[in-house]
């Protein structure tokens, strides 16, 4: 797929095949993400979903993988929120799409203990994140499958970077990513 790429992947190609970005995280869309993912509106995941699907990329990415895989949350996260937004999106997608047999929300856990990402630059993202991942226990092999990662935000790629690189080594062939929105590439 055509795409254009930034200065740091040029520099240093992520794990990651592809990532495809619906919006830009901005006007309207900042609020609308706060809303989906701090004030427990679960619903936007069904907007969201159409809007990625409405773009040729986006499809292509759902209907290649193997696996459509929600960045998975850190239990306490998940018990202050009540919901992981990733996995209301890549659900949203996969029904929407058609693809409900693909969604495979255990595949990846987070380990806990890592500190929360938000206002950290890439680098210690990175370090934050390098042990935060394991695959469950009953995880059938991945080799030679297409692994699509859905999250709702992406920053600076570190946490679809760290997810890549695990099922990279667990065998998956591909990784793709397809977040709803992306922040500006930290300078």
């Amino acid at each position: 797929m055509p795409g254009q790429h930034c200065g740091a992947c040029l520099r240093h190609p992520p794990a990651l095949a592809h990532c495809f970005a619906a919006v830009d995280y901005a006007y309207p869309w900042q609020a609308a993400i706060g809303q989906f993912k701090f004030q427990h509106q679960p619903a936007w995941a069904r907007t969201m979903a159409d809007i990625c699907l409405q773009q040729a990329d986006a499809r292509a990415l759902v209907r290649a993988a193997d696996r459509i895989v929600p960045v998975p949350l850190a239990r306490a996260r998940l018990q202050e929120r009540g919901y992981n937004q990733a996995w209301e999106l890549a659900k949203a997608l996969a029904r929407r799409s058609g693809q409900r047999h693909k969604l495979d929300v255990r595949l990846v856990l987070r380990q806990p203990g890592a500190a929360p990402q938000v206002g950290q630059g890439r680098a210690a993202r990175l370090r934050n994140l390098r042990q935060a991942f394991v695959l469950a226990e009953d995880t059938p092999p991945l080799h030679g499958q297409g692994i699509l990662l859905v999250d709702d935000v992406m920053t600076t790629g570190a946490t679809l970077q760290a997810l890549a690189m695990r099922l990279q080594a667990a065998g998956a062939s591909r990784v793709d990513g397809l977040v709803f929105a992306r922040t500006e590439a930290p300078s």
